[in-house]
């Protein structure tokens, strides 16, 4: 059975198409990723995001999906991926 997250990553490109840009893999404990966190937090989780109401960019699975492939320890996200 695929993962979650597997289906999510599957949704976002099959609704925004393949991501033009490489995952970071930004760390959402390290200062030094502030700038790119804030981004993908203004763009891609929204409070409507972390609460599962509804997507910014698309879908709910596939701003999570997005903000897990370039921060995939953001605390908050994964939270909300297992609600």
């Amino acid at each position: 059975m695929p993962s979650l997250l597997l289906v999510a990553a599957a949704a976002a490109a099959m609704e925004c198409g393949a991501l033009t840009n490489q995952p970071s893999g930004g760390d959402y404990l390290n200062p030094a990723d502030a700038s790119k966190l804030r981004l993908v937090e203004a763009y891609h989780f929204t409070q409507n995001v972390e609460s599962l109401k509804r997507g910014e960019s698309g879908s709910v699975a596939g701003d999570l999906a997005y903000t897990l492939e370039h921060f995939p320890n953001h605390h908050r996200a994964l939270g909300a991926l297992v609600r």
